[in-house]
């Protein structure tokens, strides 16, 4: 009895600490570098629903360096090094509303609400990447797949070209845009993503006011549905 009423306890911290600190999906190191955690690794079967809702760091698996807006003033993004700027974080929400993208995602920019949209929601490979006011239309709506041990998003616009989020060419320098090209599965892995839960930011009003960033709304309670999701079965299949 007593060690039953033990193993409930330390459920309940573990629980505890787990809703609240930040989840990272990168995992630890391997002679490849670093790998993402798969979600069918640590998430019930049937309950990948809202998965990736929350605030995220968008790493490139190729560069290394995040997905970040314009130094200039161009609504153009491009890959940035650091991942602690607001400007390096994204908002991920699914679309549950039963329409045409009813499963998709929307990825809004924390530092000024912006949506995460294909240019002119062109299908056509080398296609900028910009931030632009919510339209509704196709290319501000993405699909996520785990893929190689990275994440792949695929824009609705560029599903039926096999397009993806993706590192322009070029050096892997600061400054070089993100475009969605066609999806290569080799070793570039440029059109490949590490992403990292830091959604523990969202817990300050500093950085975040429901008043500028409507499309937010309701996210806390997301992230704790998720996490619970993630946690709650792996906890009971450890003390039961």
């Amino acid at each position: 009895m007593e060690n039953k009423k033990f193993k409930k306890i330390i459920s309940l911290l573990l629980a505890a600490v787990l809703l609240v600190v930040p989840f990272s999906n990168t995992a630890m190191a391997t002679s490849t570098g670093v790998t993402d955690f798969s979600e069918t690794e640590i998430m019930p079967l049937g309950a990948t629903s809202g998965y990736y809702d929350g605030l995220w760091t968008l790493c490139n698996a190729e560069t290394g360096r995040y997905i970040d807006l314009d130094d200039g003033s161009s609504n153009h993004l491009e890959q940035r090094s650091g991942g602690t700027e607001v400007s390096q974080k994204w908002v991920i929400m699914e679309v549950t509303d039963g329409g045409t993208y009813d499963g998709y995602y929307t990825i809004t920019n924390l530092e000024n609400g912006l949506y995460m949209t294909v240019e002119n929601n062109s299908s056509a490979s080398g296609t900028n990447v910009i931030v632009a006011e919510k339209s509704g239309q196709s290319g501000q709506y993405w699909k996520i797949e785990l893929l190689n041990g990275h994440r792949v998003f695929t824009p609705a616009c560029a599903e039926s070209t096999g397009c993806v989020l993706s590192v322009g060419t070029g050096l892997n320098v600061n400054g070089v845009n993100i475009v969605i090209k066609e999806y290569a599965n080799d070793t570039s892995y440029k059109d490949e993503w590490n992403i990292d839960d830091v959604s523990i930011i969202l817990n300050s009003n500093i950085l975040y006011d429901p008043n500028t960033l409507p499309m937010a709304t309701g996210l806390m309670d997301r992230i704790t549905i998720r996490r619970s999701r993630i946690f709650g079965p792996l906890l009971e299949s450890i003390f039961n």
